[in-house]
Formats: structure tokens, C-alpha cells, sequence
């Protein structure tokens, strides 16, 4: 393995045996027995050693999340003296008998496996376009009457090119159709986002459309994306009209001299 990070042997023996066990995993193995001559990353994963440091705890955490892939796992410190057979073993295997130079599958690591990533996460919402997407696609319809009606009423609106749900629209090009969680993310990149517009409401909705998007709630989700964002509160124009009309009051007494 080769690091293109600032590694010290023990962080190096702890990229190694993670590494280890996710290709043990990977080629279907359950249960496994380690050896290390490092004694304090044995005693440290079994709990003999505290660990102190933040980034050794990292480590044996990302190494415990490992292990608990397999059904079985036992990790044993042996001394180095009897480790000099795998040492030779690994030369040997990186070697080449004739002199010349062998080909070796070198596993370069970018960043420390303790890194965090990004999370993306399946949106499993309730969809507004599933039926319709039923209907489109198979000819599935809903038990209730009712519902079937209007599925087959609002399919006229919308077409299923490559599995994807777009609205007919007039004069303008097919809008891709989203989930509400999907159409505020969108609305909020809009809004405040790079290309901040910071515009109102009905403004957002049209831009939204523009760009090629749709869902039932666009226009309430893009006055409630205004209405709650703070800094358009705060920096938006006084209004000078009254909030109600303005009732005259006439004297009850004449004007006398």
C-alpha cells in the first residue's frame, strides 16, 4: 500500500488492517484470524490499552465498524521474531528471480480511511407522481374509484420518457417532475444559493418552471421559502400602502367661525 498522507506506523498498521478486512469481506470470508507484531494495536483493539488521542480512537473505531462485517474475528500479537517469515514471504512476492523488474498491484490511498464522507441518502417520501408513474408505465391503476378517475384524468398532463416523469406544459419545454423535498432543495439553490436572486415568491415559483422543475406545492413552497427567510425579512422594502383601507371620519360638528 501507498499513502499519499502523513502516516505514522501505527496509523499505517491500522490502514493496513482495515484494509485487510474489507478484502477478506469482499472475497466472502466470515471468519478470520489476525496476527500483528504490534502489540499496542492488538491491546488497543481488544480494550487492554486506552487510547488517548483522537485520531487513534478513529481508528480503532473505524476498525472495530470492520470487523463487525464478519461473523467471527480474533486479532493476536506475536512477537517480531516470529513474524520474519511473512516479512520474507511479502519480499519475496515483491521480488523477481531473473533481475528484472516484476509488476506489482500498488493500492494507493488519498486520504485516511477515518475521513468522513458524505452520506447520500435514498428520499423515500411519499411521491405525488407515483401513481401516475404506475399508470405510465405498466398500466397500473389505484382500487378506489375515484382515484383511478383522476390518475387517468391527470396522465394527459404528463409524459414517461426513460423512466423519468415530465409535465406537458404549454409553450414551454417538459418539466422534470420532483418530490416536495426535492422542490425545496431546488427552490432554496434558487433563492440563496450560488446565483442567489433573492427574489419573491411568485417570481421564485416562475423561476423554478423556467428551469425545468415541477411539483403540486411549487407556488406555496416558494412564498413559504420567502416568507421564512430571514434576510429578506429584514432587507425588504417598507411597505407604505396601510394593511387595511383607510376609512374616512367626517366631523359630527359643522366647522362654526
Amino acid at each position: 500500500m501507498k499513502y499519499l498522507f502523513k502516516a505514522s506506523n501505527i496509523k499505517a498498521e491500522y490502514e493496513v488492517l482495515i484494509a485487510r478486512i474489507e478484502l477478506c469481506y469482499t472475497a466472502g470470508a466470515y471468519s478470520v484470524r489476525a496476527f500483528s507484531d504490534s502489540q499496542l494495536v492488538v491491546s488497543q483493539l481488544n480494550g487492554t490499552y486506552e487510547v488517548k488521542d483522537d485520531t487513534t480512537t478513529a481508528y480503532v473505531r473505524r476498525a472495530r465498524e470492520a470487523t463487525k462485517l464478519l461473523k467471527h474475528f480474533v486479532i493476536t500479537h506475536i512477537p517480531w521474531s516470529k513474524n520474519r517469515q511473512v516479512d520474507a514471504l511479502s519480499k519475496l512476492a515483491s521480488s523477481s528471480a531473473d533481475g528484472k523488474p516484476k509488476n506489482i498491484q500498488w493500492e494507493i490511498l488519498t486520504e485516511r480511511s477515518i475521513e468522513q464522507h458524505e452520506v447520500l441518502l435514498l428520499d423515500r417520501s411519499s411521491r405525488w407522481m407515483g401513481p401516475i408513474f404506475a399508470y405510465l408505465a405498466d398500466g397500473t391503476l389505484p382500487a378506489n374509484s375515484k382515484e383511478t378517475h383522476r390518475v387517468k384524468r391527470w396522465s394527459n398532463w404528463f409524459i414517461l420518457y426513460e423512466r423519468i416523469l415530465y409535465k406537458r406544459s404549454f409553450a414551454r419545454p417538459l418539466l422534470r417532475c420532483v418530490t416536495p423535498d426535492e422542490g425545496k432543495r431546488i427552490l432554496k439553490e434558487l433563492h440563496e444559493g450560488i446565483c442567489s436572486a433573492h427574489t419573491r415568491g411568485r417570481t421564485l415559483a416562475v423561476m423554478a418552471i423556467r428551469t425545468g422543475y415541477y411539483w403540486l406545492s411549487l407556488r406555496e413552497d416558494a412564498m413559504t421559502q420567502v416568507r421564512t427567510y430571514d434576510k429578506c425579512q429584514k432587507f425588504a422594502p417598507i411597505q407604505q400602502v396601510p394593511s387595511t383601507p383607510v376609512t374616512p371620519i367626517i366631523s359630527p360638528l359643522p366647522l362654526t367661525t
